[in-house]
């Protein structure tokens, strides 16, 4: 957080400002979510990193584990919204 812009107990509306964060630590996310897609990228294109997949299914039991699979997603970072 770079900045607070409210005390205790202020009344505040909709609207209003009332910190400011970092922006440091959301493009450090971004970056990172970034390198991932990369790296799943490359490793799609190379074929590298199925065995991996297929032996930690095999690895969870005679069920297959409650869902159907394990099936992650990259999360969307979306921007903050521009104030002022």
């Amino acid at each position: 957080m770079i900045a607070l812009h409210v005390d205790d107990n202020d009344h505040v509306k909709a609207g209003d400002v009332l910190l400011e964060i970092d922006p440091a630590d959301y493009q450090a996310k971004v970056d990172q979510a970034a390198a991932a897609v990369a790296a799943a990228e490359e490793c799609g294109r190379t074929g590298k990193g199925r065995g991996v997949a297929r032996r930690s299914r095999r690895g969870r039991g005679a069920g297959g584990g409650a869902g159907g699979g394990n099936r992650s997603e990259t999360p969307r970072l979306r921007p903050p919204p521009v104030l002022g």
